[in-house]
C-alpha cells in the first residue's frame, strides 16, 4: 500500500505554552516596577572593550532590556506550543510511535494499543501525571501477565516505582510515547483503519479497560 494511504497522529506539547504565558504576565508585572525601583539616574556598567565601568546608562535601561528579553521568551514558548509534533504513524504494516524509544510493530505482533498515564514528578518535586499511548506486544509472556493481573482488584495506589501502573505489563514505558489523552479517538480510528479487530483501550484507571472508539462510532 503507498505512503499515502498511512495515517499520521500528532499532538501538541502544552507546557510551554502555559509557561511562556505565566511568564510573560510576571514580565509585565515585575519590569515596570524595577524600572521605577532603578530610577531615572545614569549608572556604569562593565565595558567588555576597555575592560571598565565606563559604560553610561539610565538605570532603567537594564530591567527594560531584561524584561523585553524575557517577553520575547515568552512569545517563543507560546508558539512553539502551536506546534504539533508526530506522535504515532499508522499504515497497512504496523504502527510507529515517534517517542524516545521509536517503538515500530507489525499489526500481527500486538496484543493492544493502550491509553495510559504514568505517574511522574516535575521539576523533582510537583506530582502529576504524563498520558501516555503505548504498545503491548501479543507474547505469552503478556498473556500470562494479563491472567494474573484480571485475577486481582487494583487501586490507583498501585504503581510502580518508576510511576507505571502495576496493571501494565512491564516495560511498557520502552513502548509508549506522549500523547493527549483527547486524541484517543484519533489512534482508535488510525488503528481501524488498518487493524479493525485489534483493540485500542484506556487504562488509565485501575479495573477493567475501557474500550476507545474512533470519531463517528458509538
Amino acid at each position: 500500500m503507498p505512503d499515502d494511504d498511512a495515517i499520521t497522529v500528532r499532538d501538541r506539547v502544552q507546557w510551554p505554552g502555559w509557561f511562556g504565558l505565566a511568564l510573560g504576565v510576571v514580565t509585565l508585572v515585575v519590569t515596570p516596577l524595577a524600572m521605577i525601583d532603578a530610577g531615572s539616574g545614569t549608572v556604569y556598567y562593565w565595558n567588555e572593550v576597555t575592560m571598565g565601568y565606563d559604560d553610561e546608562s539610565w538605570a532603567w535601561t537594564r530591567p527594560l532590556y531584561s524584561g523585553t528579553a524575557a517577553l520575547g521568551l515568552s512569545l517563543v514558548l507560546v508558539v512553539f506550543s502551536f506546534r504539533r509534533s508526530k506522535v504515532l504513524r499508522a499504515d497497512a504494516e504496523g504502527v510507529r510511535l515517534h517517542g524516545k524509544g521509536n517503538a515500530h510493530v507489525k499489526w500481527e505482533e500486538l496484543d493492544r494499543v493502550v491509553v495510559w498515564r504514568r505517574r511522574v514528578r516535575r521539576f523533582g518535586f510537583l506530582p502529576g501525571w504524563r498520558p501516555q499511548v503505548g504498545l503491548v506486544r501479543d507474547t505469552e509472556r503478556t498473556r500470562a501477565f494479563q491472567r494474573t493481573a484480571d485475577a486481582k482488584r487494583w487501586g490507583p495506589e498501585d504503581l510502580r516505582g518508576n510511576g507505571v501502573p502495576e496493571w501494565l505489563p512491564g516495560g511498557i514505558q520502552k513502548h509508549s510515547a506522549r500523547l493527549s489523552h483527547r486524541l484517543a479517538p484519533e489512534v482508535a480510528a488510525a488503528v481501524s483503519r488498518f487493524a479493525p479487530r485489534l483493540r485500542v483501550v484506556d487504562q488509565r484507571a485501575p479495573g477493567r479497560p475501557v474500550p476507545v472508539s474512533s470519531p463517528g462510532r458509538s
